[in-house]
């Protein structure tokens, strides 16, 4: 009850306009990662009551659904390069001390990384900050960070975790191939405008020229079974209570 409450807060509040996402002071966002993280609130139905509106919530709601296929088709995400490096990560035991307890000397990655450690959450900008920060400017390996986050986040699964850190690193799927799948995922959120078998038709077009057609094929199933019988995301909510 508490996530689809908090859910009706964040449609009355972008009816007035989309928040600004990159202000972290005014902390904006919508918070739903933790519901949807434990299924209380449908990504789906999410989608559904915020595309009118909300587009870039809508464009993370699929992002978040992209990284759950990439996965499902790649299950070591959460500890082997998705794409490998040529190069090795440094080791430095005391850098990696200090980020993690926020002591950088950095204002903003300090101030992400003690958020984390006080509300078990971050801002989405100050997860993308720490993280490339750790990996770009230290050099350290991605997945100390992962570790890290998923030891404190309340929203942390291995998914979303792993595969925004290797996206982050540079390591993880590439983005010309992750961006048309994601703009595939898109259309399906969007079926219920569209229609089930038109959005289908739109993934396996975007994409079948560019993946591998088993890949494609396998995407469109699943997909098509999750929607099978949907008609409204009422409908899809009830199916899960």
């Amino acid at each position: 009850m508490a996530g689809r409450r908090l859910l009706d807060n964040v449609v009355r509040r972008v009816a007035a306009g989309e928040p600004d996402h990159d202000d972290l002071a005014e902390d904006q966002t919508s918070r739903l990662s933790p519901y949807l993280h434990f299924g209380c609130v449908s990504p789906l139905g999410a989608a559904q009551r915020l595309s009118g509106s909300a587009p870039g919530l809508v464009r993370q709601l699929a992002w978040r659904d992209f990284l759950h296929q990439v996965t499902a088709a790649f299950p070591a995400i959460a500890t082997a390069d998705y794409r490998p490096r040529a190069t090795g990560w440094r080791r430095d035991d005391d850098a990696l001390a200090a980020w993690r307890s926020g002591r950088t000397g950095v204002p903003i990655v300090d101030a992400g990384m003690r958020q984390l450690l006080t509300e078990g959450w971050m801002h989405n900008r100050a997860r993308l900050i720490t993280a490339s920060f750790l990996t770009k400017t230290l050099g350290l390996a991605w997945r100390q960070g992962a570790a890290h986050f998923f030891r404190w986040l309340v929203d942390g699964d291995v998914a979303n975790n792993a595969g925004n850190w290797q996206w982050v690193a540079g390591s993880g799927m590439d983005f010309g191939q992750a961006m048309l799948i994601f703009v595939s995922l898109i259309a399906v959120l969007f079926l219920m405008h569209a229609g089930r078998d038109a959005a289908l038709a739109d993934v396996r077009q975007r994409s079948g020229s560019y993946l591998d057609p088993a890949l494609v094929d396998l995407f469109v199933d699943h997909a098509g079974e999750l929607l099978d019988g949907v008609e409204s995301a009422d409908a899809y909510e009830a199916a899960l209570d």
